[in-house]
């Protein structure tokens, strides 16, 4: 996916791309313009390597760099046209025969009631967290859910308090809500834990990355 014009700030377009990567699901560019001159942020899948494309469309640029996931780069507007050629063909050809679907990497089967501030404290020393080494993300099954909040304007967000053998947590699940059904009493979840930041108290919040109604019982 390619998009440019002058709508498209500087700073938004790393923002805007990975937007539109996390809900299609496809390597994504956008491109801000300022008159004869475009800045582009790129943010990728797994499964293509930005670097190697972009370096594959090298003479187009007037500079760029970044990684396989992220990219950016500076392009004279009247080469938009063949990057916009030569990227689709690049992608297909790496991603030919490849069924497109979001995946996510669990390091760990966890109950809730081991996560405490000190085994959280642990998981901070390890950081900084990013490209070769992101947040660990834990899956625990059978959580019981003692309330649910939709949230936002469509409802597009979930507040849950959640239990799991006697440990309370708060938790939001970002643009899930349409997922939610209220019969839906005990759930697996996916998820990474950090502070709260609007708590005083320094607690910890879980975010839910996915989550499923279980199979399992659930004792209190």
């Amino acid at each position: 996916m390619l998009l440019w014009g002058e709508e498209f700030t500087p700073g938004i377009v790393g923002l805007l791309a990975s937007r539109l990567v996390d809900e299609h699901y496809r390597p994504t560019v956008v491109v801000s313009l300022d008159g004869d001159v475009g800045r582009g942020s790129a943010r990728s899948i797994s499964e293509f390597n930005l670097a190697f494309a972009l370096q594959e469309c090298h003479d187009l640029f007037t500079k760029f760099g970044g990684h396989p996931r992220a990219a950016g780069f500076t392009i004279p507007r009247e080469n938009l046209p063949a990057l916009r050629e030569r990227l689709p063909a690049i992608a297909r050809r790496q991603l030919a025969h490849l069924s497109l679907q979001p995946t996510i990497n669990i390091d760990a089967h966890v109950r809730l009631a081991t996560l405490t501030g000190e085994n959280f404290q642990f998981f901070r020393d390890l950081a900084p967290y990013g490209e070769g080494n992101p947040i660990p993300v834990f899956i625990t099954k059978g959580v019981k859910v003692v309330d649910a909040i939709r949230l936002g304007a469509q409802g597009q967000h979930l507040k849950l308090r959640l239990k799991h053998e006697g440990a309370l947590w708060n938790a939001m699940a970002f643009g899930q809500g349409d997922a939610w059904h209220k019969e839906s009493e005990l759930l697996d979840i996916v998820y990474r834990v950090g502070m709260d930041q609007w708590s005083r108290s320094g607690t910890l919040r879980m975010i839910i990355e996915d989550f499923r109604p279980a199979a399992g019982q659930f004792t209190a």
